[in-house]
């Protein structure tokens, strides 16, 4: 299998070999499918519950988008709050913003009570606008989370240019919840947990096809056949090759990160700008993670998933962003460039719970570019729901069954 592009998560989070989960067994209680951060809190809540489960992971643990993004966590929905109103109605933007505020509140949680090291601070998260309809559209959304009761601040042009220490930005919202962390080893905390609890992590294996078999479901792999009374699908940009009827709904698109040099401290909180498609933060050693520039390839990276290869001019725009807007970056090395695959749907909402016409199989898949925030709890509520337990937190908006029929 041809390597996939070098991402700073993965070079520099340090040494890790997962558990030996042994032999692939005849049969297990729950299969996931995904070895990422869905996959694997799919499957330590699932082993947490008592069942037996096996999870497989075609590459490597954590090698997929858990380890390739911004490294943001900003709760709320994938786009503006506004938005989402005006396609979903007030209740299920409440519903979202509850689920990914509860999302947040389980990760800081997790990372207390298992101590992990994954570098997890909420310091806020900046949403700052080049255009007037940028600023409108932080407006709108300002009165709409007042309403609600979430914490946002509007800043001015001047707010902007004092805590940006540039002069791009008319304006901005800022979320003090929003939060960073590095997500790879977080989700290799999450592995951690999950072998504890007896889950057997198998990477290298990749599934070909789940199929009815009696009152189990066959699970046909690489490395064999293994029978589960439930498969959670939680491999995101990847889900499609097995399912084919959502082949149209689940989107495999490709996006870009580069880690520079460090540089001198600036922010201690996420930036966000041009509608979402640019996002950086900074390191506490003043590296500067910025991913985005999709706009400038010719597809957007749709139907891509092939993360070994890099766009040249998504970049040739990411390298030109920060001494463009930053007069203080100019001349700043760049250390790693890298791809990742996100999954995006028609409504920009995941797909978390029962698949409509494939008894016993589960999903959790389709974050639409903001799979932290929502990846932790929809691993969680699915495991849940496979098992027969009732969900933790769910939002109707990510029924799947609103593609029963195929896309909207």
């Amino acid at each position: 299998m041809t390597e996939s592009t070098a991402s700073f998560w993965l070079e520099r989070a340090g040494s890790w070999q997962p558990q030996d989960p042994g032999a692939l067994p005849a049969r297990s209680d729950v299969v996931v499918i995904g070895g990422g951060m869905t996959g694997l809190r799919a499957a330590q809540r699932a082993a947490a519950l008592g069942a037996h489960v096996v999870l497989l992971e075609q590459r490597a643990l954590v090698g997929g988008a858990t380890g390739r993004n911004g490294g943001h966590v900003v709760a709320g929905p994938s786009d503006s709050t506004a938005a989402t109103v005006r396609l979903l109605g007030m209740a299920a933007a409440r519903e979202i913003w509850d689920f990914t505020l509860h999302t947040v509140s389980a990760m800081r949680d997790f990372v207390a009570a298992e101590n992990a090291d994954c570098d997890l601070k909420f310091a806020g998260t900046a949403l700052l606008a080049f255009a007037e309809h940028e600023l409108a559209g932080f407006e709108a959304d300002a009165a709409l989370l007042q309403t609600m009761g979430i914490a946002a601040q509007q800043w001015s042009r001047a707010e902007c240019a004092v805590r940006t220490h540039s002069d791009a930005f008319i304006g901005g919202l800022f979320y003090p919840h929003g939060g960073q962390l590095w997500p790879a080893k977080l989700a290799r905390a999450v592995a951690v947990a999950a072998a504890r609890s007896g889950a057997q992590l198998f990477s290298g294996v990749q599934v070909q096809a789940v199929t009815a078999d009696g009152a189990m479901l066959r699970v046909q792999t690489s490395a064999g056949a293994l029978q589960a009374r439930a498969v959670i699908h939680a491999s995101n940009g990847w889900a499609r090759r097995l399912l084919p009827e959502l082949h149209d709904v689940l989107v495999p698109v490709r996006g870009q990160v580069l880690a520079t040099a460090p540089a001198e401290p600036m922010w201690d909180f996420g930036l966000v700008a041009n509608d979402g498609y640019e996002y950086w933060r900074q390191m506490a050693d003043g590296r500067i993670v910025l991913g985005g520039m999709r706009w400038r390839s010719a597809d957007m990276g749709r139907d891509c998933d092939d993360d070994t290869q890099l766009d040249a001019e998504t970049a040739a725009g990411l390298r030109a962003f920060l001494p463009a807007h930053f007069a203080a970056l100019a001349g700043l090395a760049v250390e790693y460039e890298w791809s990742g695959v996100m999954c995006y749907t028609p409504d920009g909402q995941p797909l978390v719970g029962a698949l409509p016409g494939r008894p016993g199989e589960y999903i959790a898949a389709g974050y639409t570019g903001h799979g932290m925030p929502l990846a932790f709890m929809a691993g969680c509520c699915v495991a849940e729901l496979a098992l027969g337990a009732p969900p933790t937190i769910m939002a109707n908006a990510f029924s799947p069954k609103r593609f029963a029929n195929g896309t909207l």
